[in-house]
């Protein structure tokens, strides 16, 4: 079974005021679901990354689904600095993808960092 995800243009303006004719970013999307104690979370959008190793999940998300903590970590991005890392943890979440149809993946079991903060918006 095939589920449905979708595009949309994500404009970045601290780039467009040095490059104006710049355009827009493209991100992959899909609707998901996490795994909870009482069942499944409710339907949420997900950016689908498809060249990150691991997945970011925000604290307001996290801390309602199951998770199985493994390690306490911090989050680095293209600049390694010390004072550039987020904090967060390590852990394995349940998931299935689903689109507007009924389609739905199998469920799924993902490593993530569990980011302790809600701000991951560039």
């Amino acid at each position: 079974m095939s589920i449905k995800l979708w595009f949309e243009q994500v404009p970045y303006p601290a780039l467009e005021e040095k490059i104006p004719d710049m355009g827009t970013f493209i991100r992959l999307f899909s609707s998901i679901k996490f795994k909870t104690i009482t069942g499944w979370s409710k339907s949420m959008n997900a950016i689908i990354d498809t060249g990150a190793p691991i997945s970011v999940i925000p604290l307001d998300v996290w801390t309602r689904i199951e998770v199985k903590k493994l390690a306490k970590h911090k989050i680095k991005g293209v600049n390694p600095k010390e004072e550039c890392a987020l904090p967060a943890s390590v852990g394995k979440v349940r998931c299935i993808l689903l689109d507007e149809d009924g389609n739905q993946s199998d469920e799924l079991e993902i490593l993530s960092y569990l980011a302790y903060t809600n701000l991951l918006e560039s």
